[in-house]
């Protein structure tokens, strides 16, 4: 039995403190997916937070007979954020999510957010699941397996959807734009 599982099933037997090295294992990733998917640092933080609330609180119900941990920690991670866009969508404009550092090279600033703006903007018009595998595949860097879990598909349709996507990219996006798309969690944050 690795590690995970113990801290699971210790949590399901009611140590919470079991939950704090799930939370480790995992805040990284899921804060990374919801900045990902908002542009913005305060709503990623809330995200992650209420992901890891619900998880705590719904620990009982994680059943790993359908997927890893990891998986049903990003579907509550990306159901919380539609259900975040449902709920701001009247309100919400593209200028009030981006969110770039304080501090730093204004003019590489400059250069990165107007790259970074028309990648955003190619990403904009995917639909939002095709969105989804990108984001978890080359900014998370998340195995197929657990991607198909989180989509709540096959790990072949997971991977013929990025590889179709990607080819897609390569033939509408500008070199330059693919390269910062595929290095942009260095270049961005």
């Amino acid at each position: 039995m690795n590690q995970e599982t113990q801290w699971i099933e210790r949590c399901k037997q009611g140590h919470a403190d079991a939950f704090t090295g799930l939370y480790e294992m995992y805040v990284r990733g899921i804060y990374d997916f919801a900045y990902f998917k908002t542009y913005h640092k305060e709503t990623a933080e809330d995200v992650t937070a209420t992901v890891f609330m619900k998880a705590f609180e719904r620990i009982g119900q994680f059943d790993p007979g359908r997927g890893p941990f990891g998986a049903w920690l990003f579907r509550i991670a990306r159901n919380e954020i539609i259900d975040l866009f449902r709920r701001r969508a009247p309100t919400l404009s593209l200028d009030d999510v981006w969110d770039l550092p304080a501090g730093g090279d204004v003019e590489i600033d400059a250069v990165n957010r107007d790259q970074y703006t028309r990648v955003r903007e190619y990403l904009g018009r995917l639909p939002a699941d095709k969105r989804d595998i990108l984001i978890m595949r080359i900014w998370l860097d998340l195995p197929f397996r657990e991607i198909a879990g989180v989509m709540e598909q096959n790990e072949a349709q997971c991977k013929m959807t990025f590889y179709r996507v990607l080819e897609k990219m390569r033939q509408e996006v500008p070199v330059t734009f693919f390269i910062v798309l595929a290095v942009g969690k260095y270049v961005i944050r």
